[in-house]
This record gives C-alpha cells, sequence and structure tokens, in this order.
C-alpha cells in the first residue's frame, strides 16, 4: 500500500503548520514539552512583539 499525501503522512503534518503559520501561529512546540525549548519560543515570540512596538512607535514619532 502506497503512502498518499494527506493520509497522515509528514506531507500532511508540514501542510497542517504551514496554514498555521500562515494564519499567524509564532511558532510550534512538539510533545513531549521540552521546558527549555518553550522557554526560548516564548522569549523569541515576546522580543518580537517587543521589537514590533518599539518600530510602531517610532514611526509614530517620526524617528
Amino acid at each position: 500500500m502506497e503512502s498518499q499525501p494527506g493520509k497522515g503522512t509528514v506531507f500532511t503534518v508540514m501542510l497542517i503548520y504551514k496554514k498555521a503559520f500562515d494564519a499567524g501561529m509564532d511558532g510550534h512546540i512538539a510533545k513531549p514539552i521540552d521546558i527549555e525549548k518553550l522557554e526560548e519560543v516564548i522569549l523569541s515570540v515576546l522580543n518580537k512583539q517587543e521589537t514590533s512596538q518599539i518600530r510602531k512607535n517610532n514611526s509614530r514619532n517620526g524617528s
């Protein structure tokens, strides 16, 4: 029996992640949760948000 895209394959998982990222997801952590990886992803997202807010404030101030 051949593996078909869309039937529980890696291809399906990749499509799910792509849709999620396209919709605005910032990261992904697989189970079991690695606490260090979780912390890394959270800090990355917070840094992106902080940078975005700084740029927004600078553009409002003409900087």
